[in-house]
């Protein structure tokens, strides 16, 4: 299941994906395609993926976390100010690593608490 949730906070605007239970290819395409929206607005945009929900991590959602960081490209890097994962502890260190082997250009911070993720963007 996916939902996205947006708020403005200190003139910056945060939009929160949340992924829930089972996640299918339909709600990632669903994303890439909120995504995409975003990136054809005028406003900069601060992405928080919120995974703690999930049932497991599989092969097949890593392969959808790769794809969507291809849409990252230097035409959309000024639209996202960053992109945060916020995962549970176990798989903290598993998306550190799925972040540096993306190469993405985006600046990302993984962590456990929404409370740090609206910290490390209110920082930027």
């Amino acid at each position: 299941m996916y939902e996205k949730q947006s708020k403005v906070i200190c003139n910056k605007k945060i939009i929160n994906y949340k992924f829930k239970l089972d996640i299918s290819k339909d709600d990632f395409n669903k994303y890439k395609k909120d995504l995409l929206i975003e990136f054809n607005k005028e406003r900069k945009f601060y992405a928080i993926n919120d995974l703690r929900y999930m049932n497991m991590m599989n092969i097949s959602y890593i392969n959808y976390l790769l794809d969507i960081n291809m849409i990252f490209t230097d035409e959309f890097i000024d639209k996202l100010g960053c992109t945060i994962i916020i995962t549970n502890n176990k798989n903290k260190n598993i998306y550190n690593i799925i972040m540096r082997l993306s190469k993405t250009k985006v600046p990302y911070y993984i962590t456990t608490s929404l409370k740090d993720a609206i910290k490390y963007i209110l920082l930027l």
